[in-house]
């Protein structure tokens, strides 16, 4: 362990002097300090915070994230170009030493610049949010709904995979599913279909919903309801009706409105809204005279914002799970240092980078059953590429789903809680799973190229 903290401490004492480090950090400071200044939000706390929190930082690790996978590429295979790396491959040094160290070092770097960046960020949104600065109405938001840390809960969708399945089986007895139809995929498409119906709710109907509470909410923090919906008419007139919480029979409190589809709103709950059961009941009545159903988006539409933590904790876990997804990216330039000479080391790194970047949509397109082909039944050459290019983006989302994060920054700048599990999971495999494997990688190339040989440039 002696020689990888001197190889890091060599390493470390590099990078802080060379001019990286200056260019670097006028780069963080114009976008910690610089950038909400000059940038003008839409007037509201809420858009404050999000400039503070979400664009300005998210700007900061862009920088970090570059400045991590280049100067990994360039620990080690600026160091093999410019022979400076057989002063420890001619001693007693294994390689995998030689990657720990030049990782350590890098870790060290981009964690001390994150954690000031982020420290500048907190300074800048604690003067700019000073008591001077802000009206009650907004002081009081920025304490109850954005400074906080609220856990998201959604309704139990009871019934739903079982009607699906028994959809999916009558549509198989009748003879309706297609010969070539997958069956899994036929699935998610009934499900969907049937959680759409478990969100609908038709004029003049009351449909409710039952969250499961992981704990009773605290009476002294409110909690919120956040919902938006959609309309069976292509317009955005508002929709009247009212939400009630409790048991049906004797509902503790209700709220009646007029909302508008397609926006985000938020509705309060007095603190006596739960009571002292680990399920809350809640429904909606539609009451809008025109005879529009309402449709909640099954994934978005609905959910509860309880109080869990403070601010502070939330916002060092989200600069935990953004430290982990740096980490992620030292090991990747490094094993790109080992592998490849310095330009394509870059090229390689910034491609990878740009899929992990792009994975919700490779995530998609792996999930078509065709891609380059209409007709299932046509065959020749395009149909063989349509599997290959298939085939491409599904070892794509196998590869990088797990190295894709949260967006931990939304979430402290929407006020919600970023789960200890999001930070253990990310640390399991960006700086672990994904370094470990990295790491031998690299200390097997390294060891092939004898690059301790004069013979062998």
């Amino acid at each position: 362990m002696r020689v990888v903290l001197a190889i890091a401490s060599v390493a470390l004492r590099s990078a802080i002097r060379s001019r990286v480090l200056f260019v670097l950090a006028v780069l963080l400071v114009g976008c910690a300090i610089a950038l909400p200044l000059t940038i003008r939000g839409d007037g509201t706390i809420e858009g404050h915070v999000r400039i503070l929190l979400s664009y300005t930082l998210g700007s900061a690790v862009v920088l970090l994230s570059i400045s991590a996978v280049w100067a990994g590429c360039a620990a080690i295979a600026a160091e093999v170009r410019e022979h400076y790396i057989h002063l420890l491959t001619t001693k007693p040094v294994h390689p995998f030493q030689i990657w720990l160290g030049k990782w350590l070092a890098l870790l060290a770097f981009h964690g001390v610049l994150l954690a000031a960046v982020f420290a500048m960020a907190t300074a800048m949104l604690l003067w700019t949010t000073r008591p001077e600065a802000l009206d009650e109405e907004a002081r009081r938001r920025l304490r109850e709904e954005i400074l906080v840390a609220r856990r998201s809960v959604r309704p139990r969708e009871e019934g739903v995979e079982e009607a699906a399945r028994k959809a999916l089986e009558a549509e198989r007895e009748a003879g309706r599913l297609p010969a070539e139809a997958d069956p899994e995929e036929m699935f998610r498409a009934i499900r969907h279909i049937e959680r759409v119906r478990f969100y609908a709710v038709p004029p003049n109907a009351v449909r409710e919903w039952i969250f499961p509470l992981p704990k009773i909410p605290d009476r002294d923090r409110q909690a919120f309801l956040q919902f938006r919906f959609a309309k069976s008419e292509l317009n955005l007139e508002a929709v009247s009706g009212q939400w009630r919480w409790g048991p049906s029979d004797a509902p503790r409190g209700s709220v009646t409105g007029v909302w508008t589809p397609e926006a985000r709103h938020t509705v309060p709950l007095p603190s006596g809204a739960f009571g002292e059961n680990r399920e809350f009941r809640l429904s909606f009545g539609n009451t809008d005279p025109s005879g529009v159903t309402v449709f909640f988006d099954p994934d978005t539409g609905m959910e509860l914002l309880i109080h869990e933590r403070g601010f502070t904790g939330n916002l060092l876990r989200a600069g935990l799970v953004l430290f982990a997804q740096i980490a992620g990216l030292c090991a990747l330039g490094l094993s790109a240092g080992a592998l490849f000479s310095m330009p394509v080391a870059s090229f390689v790194s910034v491609v990878f980078v740009l899929f992990i970047q792009l994975g919700g949509y490779i995530g998609a397109m792996a999930a078509q059953r065709r891609i380059l082909v209409d007709d299932p039944n046509a065959g020749g050459l395009m149909v063989v590429l349509d599997a290959l290019v298939r085939g491409v983006f599904r070892v794509l989302r196998v590869i990088i789903a797990p190295l894709q994060g949260p967006p931990v920054l939304d979430w402290i700048a929407e006020g919600r809680l970023i789960p200890g599990s999001a930070v253990a999971s990310m640390f399991a495999w960006h700086a672990v799973i994904y370094a470990g494997i990295l790491a031998l990688g690299s200390a097997w190339v390294l060891r092939r190229r004898e690059l301790g040989n004069p013979a062998v440039s």
